[in-house]
Formats: C-alpha cells, structure tokens, sequence
C-alpha cells in the first residue's frame, strides 16, 4: 500500500481473493475462480521496447540471492510487436478481474511516518546496492555497456504474439478466440524434423505423452528439458511428471533434466569479489524451438495448469539464427549442465552425464535422499494432474 500510495505508481490485482486475510475461505466457496491466477510476464518502457519470458520481479529470479537462482530466458523486442504487447496489458489492466489495491484498504491513507520510514529503508539499500559485487557485476555485462537500447543486435522478422483471454478464468472449455494452448498445438503439427521444448514444470499426460511418440514415429526428433528432482522448486509438479518418464523415452523421446549446480567457475568468480551469490539452480525457462526455424518464448509450461486454469503469454518469432544457436547449444552443453534419462536393460530409470570430464550414471534421482525420492513417489500415487 505505500508503493501504490505514489503518486506516479498504481498497482492492480487480477482475480484476488475476496478475502485475502482469511483465503481457506475463497478456495472452499468460490474454488473455480480463485484456483486461476495470471502467470504472464512482460515489462514494456514508454511503448517503445518491451521484454517477453519466463522471469518474475524478485531477487530469486536475478541471481540476487544466497538461495535457489532461477534459469530464465527473455526475448527483447522492438517495433510493431510493442504495441500488440500493449494491447494485451490495457485488456488485462482494464477487464472486470481486475482490482485497483486501494480497493482492500481500510479506508485510512497512508500516514507520512510511514512513508518516510520506507523512503529511509530504501535509500539506505540502494546506497550498498550500488557498492555491491553484485551492482559491480551488472556493469560489466554486454547490454549495460551499450551506450543505447538500439545498439542491441536484433534478429528481424515475421513473429506473432500469442497471450490468454482474461476471461480463460471463467472459462468451461479450451477454445481458440480464449485460449493460447491451441496456437502451439498447431505449432507442433507443422514440426517436420526438429522440436525442443524447455520446461521447468512438465506434466505430459497420457495425451501429450502418446503426441510426442507419434512425433518420433513421423520422423521428429523431440529432445524436452525439464527440472530434475533436485532442481525442481515444487515437488509436487515432479510427482505428476515422474508417471511418464519411462513412456517418454519407450516413445523415443530424448529426455532431459536439469542439474541443481551452479557453475562452479562463476562460483569461484563470485567468492573472490565478495558476492556469495546462489548456492542452487532451478530451470524457470519456458522456450520451444521448431525445426530449427522458430521460436516460442513466454511463461507457458507443457502442464494442465497453463493449458487450462492460469492465464499465460508468449511470442512465436521466426528466427533460423537463433533456433540453431539454440540447438547447437543443447547438443554442446546438454551433458554438462543435465542428466539424460535412461532405460537400462532392466527396464530401470538411470541418469547419465559428465562431471570432471568422464561419464557419470546413477540409479536413483541424483542429488537427492531416500526422504525426498519416498515422499516425491507417495505423492505421484494421488497427484491431481489437472491442479498441476
């Protein structure tokens, strides 16, 4: 309430809770309409450049943390594609969901002492933030040396920007004029040869598992990425997604999950300046590559959640430059920075990768105890897919 108490700044709320004190309340009256929540993300500035992916605002999300950093992906972009990004804020910012958070105020503005408290905590931050290894970091980085936002070397070309309808929360039914999930349906029936898909929380199904064998038998290669056990930030999710491992690769799909560790040269770099940095990674990427000609990037998981209950967004742009980088970057790094999920000749699940440049396998979710991979399986035995 004090940020939206500035006179240049207004935050609203999408589908709150009723009652946000009491919310057991909500989910036992009105569980249809609260179990939606708006999972886009973009960030536009003056109309003229906006960011599409996967990131949320928070130091977690930044690498600003001593505790889990996020992986994520974002596509820059500039020209007509800024004011259809536009467009899908004003719908959401202006549609019937929407509340302004002076609305769940006590009626009482404000008090000055309050407001002057928080200036004085948020200068005194900002005064070791901008003596920080982590500020010094920032600095150096490619984009903070460029003396403008159009010095950055854009990729042009044709793309579409693909978002939920606002109203997908009252929504009985998937449908194309409401729905973003049967735009990528379309995308992956036109994969000829090549599809990636980056997924930190993945819930194939019994459909989506048979799609993706009949992919591989039509003469697709599919590689998927997902978190692994010990990555994964919602354990949960992982209990939904383990069901279909052992299908997946039967089917021929190449799957892959993400390793936990931080590179441990950025490690040491980080130690010697001071900034302990993150001690865990955790895949937050959400990206599908086709045939190596285009590119979904946005907040969209290959689970029930963002095909049926959460709002999401994201942009297809045609791009073979970039398609292949990514490609090229999955095949170089994929074994460094993942376990690839196999079957051995019983029949059982193993983990392979490189580290200290031999291979390594393993026979049970690396990087985990015998707590989390039992509590992780019970889970799986009673998991409602359709929540996840």
């Amino acid at each position: 309430h004090i940020i939206d108490s500035h006179p240049n700044i207004e935050i609203r709320l999408f589908n709150p809770f009723a009652n946000r004190s009491v919310r057991a309340t909500d989910f036992a009256t009105d569980l249809s309409r609260v179990n939606h929540r708006m999972h886009n993300k973009s960030l536009t500035a003056d109309n003229r450049a906006t960011i599409l992916g996967g990131r949320n605002i928070g130091d977690e999300y930044f690498e600003a943390t001593e505790g889990v950093a996020f992986g994520d992906l974002d596509v820059i972009g500039i020209g007509p594609v800024v004011n259809d990004v536009s467009k899908a804020f004003d719908l959401y910012w202006n549609s019937q969901w929407v509340y302004p958070l002076s609305a769940f105020s006590k009626g009482e503005p404000v008090s000055e002492e309050k407001i002057n408290t928080f200036r004085k905590q948020s200068d005194a931050f900002l005064e070791d933030a901008r003596d920080s290894a982590y500020n010094a970091a920032l600095k150096e980085t490619n984009m903070a040396k460029l003396p403008h936002i159009g010095e950055i070397s854009y990729s042009w070309g044709r793309w579409v920007l693909v978002y939920d309808d606002p109203s997908k929360v009252e929504a009985k039914e998937i449908k194309e004029d409401t729905h973003l999930a049967p735009s990528l349906v379309k995308a992956f029936e036109k994969t000829n040869k090549d599809l990636i898909v980056i997924s930190p929380y993945f819930v194939p199904g019994d459909k989506l598992t048979a799609y993706f064998t009949d992919m591989v038998n039509r003469g697709v290669r599919v590689r998927i990425l997902t978190n692994s056990l010990s990555a994964n930030d919602v354990k949960i999710v992982h209990a939904g997604y383990m069901r279909y491992r052992k299908d997946l690769i039967k089917g021929g799909v190449e799957l892959y999950e993400y390793k936990p560790t931080i590179d441990q040269t950025v490690a040491k770099e980080n130690k010697k300046s001071g900034w302990s940095g993150s001690s865990r990674a955790s895949l937050h990427a959400k990206s599908f590559a086709f045939d190596q000609q285009y590119i979904f990037v946005g907040s969209f998981n290959l689970d029930a959640r963002s095909v049926a209950l959460n709002t999401e967004m994201g942009v297809y742009f045609e791009s073979p430059e970039y398609a292949k980088m990514v490609a090229k970057s999955f095949d170089e790094k994929a074994m460094l920075k993942t376990f690839k999920v196999e079957l051995d000749e019983d029949n059982d699940l193993v983990w392979v990768t490189q580290e200290n440049g031999s291979e390594s396998r393993f026979n049970k979710e690396p990087n985990t105890s015998w707590w989390t991979r039992f509590t992780t399986g019970f889970l799986s035995i009673f998991v409602i897919e359709s929540q996840l």
